[in-house]
Parts: structure tokens; C-alpha cells; sequence
């Protein structure tokens, strides 16, 4: 099936951003010889479009755990100078359990935003996703959805009772007041928590795996390890990228059929570039 390969003008100048601080990304995994490749709608794009898609105006990349430490550990020091790499430890405000390479150019990210017609106060940036085991054991998988219903009631309890709306998120609020393992308060609680979980099952040492950015979103989607396999580069806009070396099956387990394009009416980003990024606040420390 043949996609119509589109490029609206508005979202160029992003991409020609995150491109650039993927190059800078990419050029840092290939002096150490670290593992990565694209994630989710970042390997739609790949597969589909051969670039972005169309509406979207970010960039995701995955890396098995070892390798995003390692990353982690090196990139403060040798990102060059207008880029930072930016997770919860080194930034007040940054509650998410992944990282993400941004631009810290102001007079860079001003051009980009002149261009594209609105202020980026969320800044460019492209998110690490790290790549976890998922258990083999059904037992432990229905364990694993249990906790997810825990989480969810014990966020609804801190949200408070005033704001439940519904039977069931009264009854979701009880169930969070009963429960003492899963004092979840904020996102970065519950960061730490997928965290803590995620490294219980090292990656290549069970049948399936799943990124922690997807795991918060669909913990029902993790995929067969061989997937991942030897990533393989494809075309990528004006760049080459790796994605997984089974991108069909990996594409496939995650969207169903991916080469579907989706209704025109959800044809648009979800991101809102009027928030502003905690690393842009002067909060950052340790580089």
C-alpha cells in the first residue's frame, strides 16, 4: 500500500530541529557503540512515510536499559555546547521516568519559533525511551495490570474527593484511601515506581520487552524481544535511522495495521507548545 508522502510547510522548521539534535544524539551512540532506534510513531513515520508523520512534531527513540545508562552517564559531558540531556535527577520539575536531549539555545530556539509562527515554550527536544524486560509469567502480567488499577486509585485518592465525578471514581478513591503500598502523590512518585518495576526483568532476559514511555501509556503492548533484534537504518526524511530489525511485527503489536491511515479529524498533534519546560526555568544542576 502506497502513502501519499506529505510535507506541510508549519511544522518544517521542527523538523529540521529535532533532526539536528538527533544527529547530535545519534553521533554520541555511535562513538560508543550504544544500541538505539526509533519508537513508536517515530517508527510509523519511518515505515509509512519514510519520515515524519505528517501532524507530528516530535521525536521518540528507544534504548535497552544498559545502553541508555550509559548514555545517561556520558551525554552531560559530551553533548556539545546549545544541548543538555535532561531526566529527573538533574532537573527540578522533570518528573517523567525517561530523558529527553534538548536544545538550550534561547537565540536557536527563538529562530525556530519565529518560523514556525508560535512560541515552542515546551523548547525541541527528542525523547530516550529506555527498553525493560516485560515478564514472562502470566501471573505475574495479571499482577502487573493490578498494580496499574492501585496506581490509578491512589493518584484519584490525592486528587481528592471533591473532584470525583462519577460512582466509579468515588468507588476508585475509596480503594485509594485503603491502600498503603501505593502511596503514589505525585507523577514523580509514580515515575519511580514504573522505574523500580521495569528493572526487576533486564532487557534480553525475558521472550518480550516494552519501553517505559509506552508502558505508562499501553502496559498491555510490549512486544517479542527478536523484534528489537539488530536495528536496520531506513530513510528518514533527510537522515538515516535505525528501527527495529522486525519493524512489521514491532509496528504490528503496537497499531494493529499501521499502513491504516487514521480518520482526517485525527490527523493532528497532541502536544501543547504553550507549556513551559521545567529545563528552560534555570532549574537545571549537574551537567
Amino acid at each position: 500500500m502506497d502513502i501519499e508522502i506529505q510535507q506541510p510547510q508549519p511544522l518544517r522548521p521542527i523538523w529540521d530541529a529535532l533532526l539536528e539534535v538527533y544527529e547530535v544524539f545519534a553521533a554520541i551512540c555511535e562513538r560508543h557503540g550504544l544500541r538505539y532506534c526509533a519508537d513508536c510513531g517515530t517508527t510509523l513515520g519511518a515505515i509509512r512515510h519514510k519520515g515524519f508523520i505528517p501532524w507530528d512534531d516530535d521525536m521518540d527513540i528507544q534504548m535497552p536499559r544498559p545502553d541508555y545508562d550509559k548514555f545517561a552517564k556520558i551525554a552531560p559531558r559530551e553533548l556539545p555546547e546549545g544541548y543538555a540531556w535532561v531526566d529527573r535527577f538533574n532537573c527540578e520539575g522533570f518528573e517523567l521516568p525517561f530523558g529527553k536531549v534538548v536544545i538550550t539555545d534561547e537565540e536557536k530556539l527563538s529562530g525556530v519559533s519565529r518560523s514556525f509562527g508560535t512560541p515552542l515554550e515546551d523548547g525541541i527536544f527528542i525523547d530516550i525511551f529506555p527498553l525493560d524486560g516485560y515478564p514472562d509469567s502470566s501471573l505475574e502480567v495479571a499482577w502487573r495490570k493490578a498494580q496499574e488499577f492501585f496506581l490509578n486509585c491512589s493518584s484519584r485518592y490525592y486528587k481528592g474527593l471533591r473532584g470525583c465525578r462519577s460512582l466509579r471514581s468515588i468507588m476508585a478513591w475509596a480503594v485509594g484511601a485503603c491502600l498503603w503500598k501505593y502511596k503514589i502523590k505525585s507523577l514523580r512518585d509514580k515515575s519511580e515506581f514504573y522505574e523500580k518495576r521495569a528493572r526487576r526483568y533486564p532487557f534480553g532476559k525475558t521472550k518480550r520487552c516494552i519501553s517505559i514511555g509506552l508502558a505508562a501509556l499501553w502496559d498491555d503492548k510490549p512486544y517479542p524481544v527478536g523484534f528489537f533484534g539488530v536495528p536496520r537504518k531506513v530513510g528518514f526524511d533527510r537522515v538515516e535511522m535505525p528501527v527495529q530489525e522486525n519493524a512489521d511485527g514491532y509496528l504490528t503489536s503496537v497499531f494493529g495495521d499501521y499502513m491504516q491511515m487514521p480518520p482526517v479529524e485525527k490527523r493532528h498533534s497532541s502536544h501543547d507548545h504553550s507549556r513551559i519546560a521545567p529545563w528552560r526555568l534555570g532549574k537545571m544542576h549537574g551537567k
